[in-house]
């Protein structure tokens, strides 16, 4: 069993493992005061996996959260990364998209300048925010790894 660390600005300690004592490996992921990820060939107890944070396994495994046969680990940690920033910015679209017109839809404005939102509009605006919220995940596509 081996303990590493990827850079230091990722915050992420990584356990790689091929030995087959389960309960040494369960116990150095929990030893960990940070998030943990596992890669593994597959060929562990799943306890080991399910310890950790998240778990890479290269090759062929149906409980592991990634698996991968191609991309590097640093790899799948940007790519996550950038997956957390494309949510966060949804959400963000998404929140402006209802805390303007939910309000203008109840007809909060009404009392005060006799407009309300048409009901066509505000589904105008929904559709636009599902819209947005998908071409931002488009731009995955090309996040740099």
């Amino acid at each position: 069993m081996r303990a590493g660390q990827l850079p230091a600005d990722l915050g992420i300690d990584v356990v790689t493992t091929d030995l087959h004592d389960t309960a040494q490996a369960v116990a150095l992921v929990q030893a960990q005061e940070r998030p943990v990820l596992l890669v593994s060939d597959g060929s562990e107890d799943a306890a080991v996996r399910q310890a950790a944070t998240a778990s890479v396994v290269v090759g062929d495994a149906d409980d592991a959260d990634v698996t991968s046969t191609h991309m590097c680990v640093d790899e799948l940690v940007h790519l996550s990364q950038a997956m957390m920033r494309n949510i966060h910015s949804s959400l963000a679209w998404d929140f402006v998209f209802n805390i303007v017109g939910l309000p203008l839809a109840a007809g909060v404005l009404y009392p005060f300048t006799g407009w309300m939102l048409n009901p066509m509009i505000a589904g105008v605006a929904m559709v636009l925010s599902v819209v947005c919220v998908f071409l931002n995940s488009l731009r995955l596509r090309r996040a740099r790894i």
